[in-house]
């Protein structure tokens, strides 16, 4: 499928806004940062509303309707898994998305980050595993 490599390189920007927001909290002084982290949570939210776009748009309904019925099946299992992805996301974006606050509520801020950062990584890790494996075949 053509549009895999789109996919697996929006999958790698979004790594790579993860691994900078996380190098900055590892640095440690939040008050200093915050402003930075607020940004990058805008740019990772606008890059995976651009990447599920264009699953949605061009990899999600092919799969769904693939005569495979384990490409079928594993494609269902994952959009069902995405749609509390993606609130959980943007209800992150819309707590965090401004330095203060960030500052309002530090300690949340840091253990929703941990969370949300996880099942991002956990999700791109999954598709890179195991659908667009799958698909490659």
């Amino acid at each position: 499928m053509v549009y895999l490599n789109m996919l697996k390189r929006q999958h790698n920007d979004i790594l790579s806004v993860i691994n900078e927001i996380k190098g900055i909290i590892r640095a440690g002084n939040l008050e200093e940062n915050a402003a930075n982290i607020a940004n990058l949570i805008s740019v990772l939210a606008g890059k995976l509303k651009v990447h599920l776009s264009a699953e949605d748009e061009f990899m999600y309904p092919s799969l769904l309707n693939s005569k495979n019925s384990e490409i079928s099946s594993t494609a269902k299992k994952f959009t069902d898994e995405m749609g509390s992805i993606s609130k959980e996301l943007l209800e992150y974006k819309e707590r965090y998305n401004t330095k203060s606050k960030i500052l309002l509520n530090k300690y949340g801020f840091l253990n929703e980050t941990e969370n949300i950062i996880s099942m991002l990584e956990n999700r791109i890790a999954k598709e890179n595993e195991v659908l667009y494996p799958l698909i490659a075949r």
